[in-house]
Formats: C-alpha cells, sequence, structure tokens
C-alpha cells in the first residue's frame, strides 16, 4: 500500500523532523526503510533516541517499531544540505546492491509503483538471490508469478515503494523450468555448427 505523499513528522522526546519517505512491514510494523529531514540538533537527539529503542510516532501510521538490531538491518546514509538541516536515510541492507545475498530475504525498493510490469530493481534483486542465470524479457512473467505466489508482497509505506521477497527457490526455478517446456519462456537460439563452419 502506498500513500499518498503528505507532509508527515517523527516525534519523539519533544523533538520533531520531518518524514521524507518510510516503509514498514503491515503485520509486524517494524520499519524496513526511513528518510528523515531536520535541524542538526533535533536529527542528532532522534537518533540518539532510536539507537537505544524509546519510542516514536509518525503522523498517520497508527504505530512502527524500530528494529531490534538496526545496525546490521540498517545502511545509514547521511548528508548535510544546503540550508543547514541534516538528511538521513535508513535502507535495509538486503535492499542494496552489495547487501543482498543468495538464496535470502530481500527488498525491492521504488520511488514510485509502476503503472504496469515489474519495478527497474526486479532483476537485479532476482540475479543477485537466485543461482541460475535470469533473462531479463523474463522479468514481466516472473514478477505477476511472483506476486501470485506471495513471493513478493506489498509494504506499507509512504512516498516510495517497498515489497519484501522471500525466494522460494524450488518454486521459482520449477516454474521456469515448467515455463521453458511449454515454450512460454525462451532462450536465446544456439549458433548453427553450419553457419560457425561456413563463417570459419
Amino acid at each position: 500500500m502506498t500513500n499518498t505523499p503528505a507532509l508527515r513528522m517523527l516525534t519523539t522526546d519533544g523533538y520533531s523532523v520531518v518524514v521524507e519517505a518510510f516503509a514498514c512491514h503491515p503485520v509486524t510494523r517494524q520499519l524496513v526503510l526511513l528518510s528523515l529531514v531536520g535541524e542538526p540538533d533535533a536529527m542528532k537527539a532522534i537518533r540518539a533516541t532510536l539507537s537505544v529503542g524509546l519510542t516514536f510516532t509518525i503522523t498517520g501510521c497508527p504505530r512502527c517499531e524500530w528494529p531490534k538490531h538496526p545496525d546490521t538491518f540498517f545502511t545509514m546514509i547521511q548528508r548535510r544540505l544546503p540550508s543547514g538541516a541534516h538528511s538521513v536515510l535508513w535502507l535495509p541492507q538486503h535492499g542494496t546492491s552489495v547487501g543482498i545475498q543468495h538464496d535470502t530475504r530481500a527488498y525491492i525498493i521504488a520511488r514510485e509503483a509502476p503503472t504496469e510490469g515489474p519495478p527497474p530493481t526486479f532483476i537485479d534483486v532476482l540475479d543477485r538471490v537466485l543461482a541460475c542465470p535470469i533473462r531479463p524479457e523474463w522479468q514481466t512473467a516472473l514478477w505477476e508469478q511472483a506476486r501470485q505466489s506471495g513471493w513478493v508482497k506489498p509494504l506499507d509505506s509512504y512516498n516510495c515503494t517497498v515489497w519484501e521477497f522471500h525466494p522460494q527457490i524450488n518454486e521459482i526455478v520449477a516454474w521456469i523450468q515448467t515455463q521453458l517446456t511449454a515454450q512460454h519462456l525462451t532462450l536465446p537460439a544456439l549458433p548453427s555448427p553450419i553457419a560457425e563452419e561456413v563463417h570459419a
């Protein structure tokens, strides 16, 4: 579920900063992605509050939980803006190009939900999660199957779109093999030995 962007605030211990984006699990309410911007003192206080697990609120969000082990769950990116404000982005490590690993849960992140077809990063995530090679032209069919089979599930999000990908490796490989046999998915044609002999 992606909500229409509107100004939201994160508040804790008397400090408030602007929430640029967030995503959380619809059941556990654990935050998976969070982007904040605010004055340096407020950002410093809120980062300290989050690190020790104190409670916080986000405007329009019934409840959100900070991960129990944020240092191993998140990759943090921070920068100082020309205005002097500080911006901090917490991304799930398993949602980054260097953090996604074979046969593990991953996160597919997009600024906006695609109007049709898979998000742009879906094929890259597949390449890292699966051991078998994936043809780019298969990604639309794989995305539809992933949604139907529950391999990918959308998270509650604001100003971004995030899916949690639970790779069922055996199911995915079996589905690809079935589709190849039925010729719903295709492989590039191998060069003809005769043609190779002619061009030799």
